[in-house]
């Protein structure tokens, strides 16, 4: 497994890709920021995770993007 660290400064952002099956983890190193996490299906970017809207449509969505657990 590939094994990719970054710190991301306050108030800018980093995206990638996930493939199936692999992990992100997010660590507030400073115990103090809010991580604001978005997602999207790469078939079908009208599908997403964001705070922003997810909040009021979290039963609305038919298909998982994301697999949470600790």
């Amino acid at each position: 497994m590939i094994k990719q660290k970054w710190r991301i400064p306050p108030m800018l952002g980093l995206g990638f890709k996930l493939e199936k099956g692999q992990v992100v983890r997010i660590t507030d190193v400073m115990g103090e920021q809010i991580a604001d996490f978005v997602a999207y299906r790469t078939d079908d970017t009208s599908v997403r995770l964001d705070p922003g809207v997810t909040k009021k449509n979290q039963y609305g969505l038919m298909r998982p993007i994301l697999v949470f657990f600790q």
